[in-house]
């Protein structure tokens, strides 16, 4: 029980570890692939984190403390019989009452190989959007690599087996694959709370509120690009230098640190504002886009900025009189329907604002369930990442 209680442990501290690490690559994807962050599949993408590392924790580790004696004393076996597993029960369980039996060790090692691959199942089928018997395959392989993982002393980093002493192997695979399918079953009943990525995917190109969280995201990203890209380009140079002799290891040069954040100066912030529709790569991963009141009044919505007149005006030429969306002034420099923002936080410039990337270049914006400025259902924009 002890080990049982440390691999929770282990599994839980490595699991939420690996979701840290890993979070913002997912935020980057979640805006890449559905245009937005949903945070039901923020929890999924938790969940997924902590099972697999569970999985691999609970039956990977931990390796014999001294492997040498492990395997003189260890007697290695196998069975290639399927459903053996029942004619164990039926022997070891003999004159066990039924409360004694279904907690007897041999019980509970196909009752665990079971539960443990049902959350496989359910994040399958649900969460990833495949088939029941993709699912199903999909667990059949992942249980056959730990077996072979096992049999094979970790591809060899052990001197044997580990593991597999008094083991089923094939009806390891059977009760695990059963474990996939019964996941797989249930888990529209498990989470059926959890959004459809073809749902999230079909509303992707359709603009919404700029607001604080997608700003700071985008800064996020935009500072852990910018340290990232320094440190490997002064990395390289360092590299570089050390084995072509470019200068003495006890003289490296001082700039060497300065070049690397002006190559990620350059290559967040000053080439991507330069290109496409502007903005940072982090502004872009969040689907923002700056917009310079040099364009406001112009009439001509090129700019997609806030035209000057607050009592009925128009928006960039594009919104008619008394149509603003949400009833909100425009003057003032802000969409309060939430595609300009005045702030300044992550567009670079107090004067600058911000709107979403998806809008049209010319013309009313889209709304996320809402309706255009005619009255009309405002759809997806024809505009492409």
């Amino acid at each position: 029980m002890e080990v049982w209680q440390n691999n929770a442990f282990v599994t839980v501290l490595v699991g939420g570890v690996a979701f840290l690490v890993l979070f913002l690559p997912y935020v980057v994807w979640s805006f890449h692939r559905f245009g937005q962050l949903s945070f039901r599949r923020i929890i999924g993408w938790a969940a997924v984190c902590v099972y697999f590392t569970g999985l691999a924790v609970y039956t990977l580790v931990p390796f014999p403390e001294d492997p040498q004696a492990f395997c003189a004393s260890t007697h290695v076996g196998y069975n290639l019989h399927p459903l053996e597993f029942i004619t164990d029960i039926r022997t070891q369980t003999a004159g066990m009452g039924l409360r004694t039996a279904l907690t007897s060790a041999v019980v509970l090692q196909v009752v665990f190989n079971v539960v443990l691959f049902v959350p496989l199942g359910v994040l399958l089928h649900r969460y990833f959007r495949r088939g029941v018997i993709t699912s199903t395959l999909i667990g059949l392989i992942v249980s056959v690599c730990i077996e072979t993982t096992q049999y094979t002393g970790f591809f060899g980093l052990l001197p044997c087996a580990y593991r597999v002493a008094d083991v089923d192997d094939v009806d390891d695979v059977i009760t695990n694959t059963a474990g996939t399918l019964i996941g797989a079953l249930i888990a529209p009943l498990l989470l059926f709370w959890m959004p459809a990525s073809r749902t999230l995917t079909s509303t992707r190109l359709v603009a919404r509120p700029v607001t604080s969280m997608r700003r700071w995201v985008g800064m996020v990203v935009d500072g852990f690009l910018f340290y990232l890209i320094a440190a490997s380009s002064s990395i390289a140079v360092l590299v570089a230098g050390r084995l072509l002799s470019w200068w003495p290891v006890e003289a490296e040069p001082e700039w060497i640190s300065p070049a690397g954040d002006v190559v990620a100066l350059l290559m967040v912030f000053v080439i991507p504002s330069l290109t496409g529709r502007g903005g940072s790569l982090g502004q872009r991963v969040v689907w923002l886009t700056p917009r310079w009141p040099a364009a406001a009044g112009s009439g001509d919505g090129s700019g997609g900025a806030v035209g000057a007149d607050s009592s009925g005006g128009t928006v960039g030429g594009g919104w008619p009189d008394g149509a603003a969306p949400d009833g909100g002034q425009m003057g003032g420099g802000t969409y309060r329907g939430g595609s300009l923002d005045s702030g300044s936080l992550g567009s670079g410039l107090p004067s600058s604002g911000l709107s979403d990337g998806r809008t049209l270049a010319n013309g009313p914006l889209a709304f996320a369930g809402g309706r255009g400025p005619a009255g009309g259902h405002a759809g997806a924009p024809a505009v492409h990442r």
